[in-house]
């Protein structure tokens, strides 16, 4: 049964707040353009393996059709040249089964792909020439037949790879193009006209093929990225680029359950009268006072310390340690960097530079789970505001 919309729906749509969200991925990085170009050239290996055997097929079958109009011996000649190029790819085939390259690496095997296919397409154009028969041309007419089937054969097996897919082509079947096009005679010109069709649509169908082909390499490699870029977002603070309050608990749900017989603290930090430098000096100068306090803990914690700005101008941060001493002793020296480097303003009070100082409590227990150690911080953080702020206190409570 058709299901049918009202004309009530159509207006609906039409209304001037619809609006159609787009979203578009942005440019590809030269990353992903490798590792896609890697990922087409792991596919051509795979897909173009049994061509290479097809070749020698072919060859044989060449010499067979030829064999009772042209010299036996300029047959097994060139017969032995294409063993040599099929024997030569085939090496190069195993060794890269063998060590199964991957990822950016598999970019250093597209040059001697690109060297083995160039030699055997050449002995196969130009060696087609040399055993053409001269006096019959229904074998002639055979011969370039089976270059255009290998032709066509080729815009399957190397589409992955534009470049060397015309290269092939072009060695296939260009020097047989130009012996026709000098042959003259109503026949050749209809296998001229024929052949310049045929290489015409492989050179527009391939340039279209080719891009979508791309395309579909690129943008699983787009979405991984935009994912991994989403989810980095989501778990950091914008303004100052330091972990916000979700990437701070999920770090500390980590440290929790690999303690590795050490213990956990936590630092938690507020600047002083904040509101103050806002009001005096502007919003936008407040955003650098933020971002020279992330600086300063970029600066002055390990790699493995977690930063994380999880409110206005509170700041935390969660630390494996082994002595209750060793956070009061981070603890104290970022409020002695703090409190020593000016934050010079921009805007009006350009040059201007001013101290920013802030207020430390500090949570230590080997057993305590994150939010105990952030209630324990927190009063901590209160009582040295009420001692003056500018100074840091230990939670009294350890476990």
């Amino acid at each position: 049964m058709a299901v049918g919309y009202s004309s009530n729906y159509r207006v609906a749509l039409r209304q001037p707040d619809f609006e159609v969200v787009k979203m578009e991925l942005p440019p590809p990085t030269g990353k992903q353009e490798a590792l896609a170009r890697a990922s087409e050239l792991e596919l051509l290996y795979w897909v173009s393996f049994p061509a290479v055997f097809a070749s020698l097929l072919a060859a044989g079958l060449a010499v067979a059709l030829l064999w009772p109009v042209q010299n036996h011996r300029l047959l097994l000649e060139w017969l032995a040249v294409i063993v040599v190029t099929v024997a030569l790819r085939a090496i190069l085939f195993l060794r890269y089964f063998r060590i199964r390259p991957s990822g950016k690496e598999l970019l250093g095997w597209e040059r001697p792909y690109a060297m083995t296919l160039a030699l055997a397409g050449t002995a196969w154009g130009f060696g087609a020439l040399l055993i053409m028969p001269q006096h019959s041309e229904l074998h002639q007419v055979a011969l370039l037949l089976l270059l255009v089937g290998m032709s066509g054969s080729a815009v399957g097996v190397y589409s992955p790879r534009r470049g060397m897919m015309l290269m092939v082509v072009a060695l296939l079947m260009l020097p047989s193009f130009v012996w026709v096009a000098l042959r003259g005679g109503q026949l050749f010109f209809i296998l001229l006209v024929a052949t310049g069709t045929f290489l015409f649509t492989i050179w527009r169908s391939s340039a279209v093929f080719s891009r979508y082909m791309h395309r579909a390499f690129l943008f699983p490699l787009e979405l991984e990225d935009a994912r991994v870029k989403a989810e980095r977002m989501a778990r950091q603070d914008q303004l100052t680029g330091l972990d916000n309050r979700r990437a701070l608990y999920e770090a500390g749900r980590r440290l929790m359950e690999n303690r590795r017989g050490e213990s956990t603290a936590l630092i938690l930090f507020d600047l002083d009268h904040f509101k103050k430098i806002n009001d005096t000096y502007g919003h936008a100068n407040g955003d650098l006072v933020l971002r020279h306090v992330a600086k300063v803990l970029s600066e002055n914690l390990r790699s493995d310390d977690v930063a994380a700005r999880i409110g206005g101008e509170e700041f935390a941060v969660l630390l494996r340690v082994s002595r209750r001493e060793a956070a009061e002793s981070v603890a104290r020296k970022l409020r002695e960097k703090l409190a020593e480097s000016p934050v010079t303003l921009q805007g009006e009070y350009v040059g201007t530079g001013i101290h920013v100082t802030a207020s430390f409590g500090v949570a230590f227990g080997r057993h305590l789970s994150l939010d105990q150690l952030l209630q324990q911080a927190d009063k901590a953080l209160y009582e040295a505001k009420d001692k003056g702020r500018n100074q840091v206190v230990m939670a009294r409570a350890a476990v």
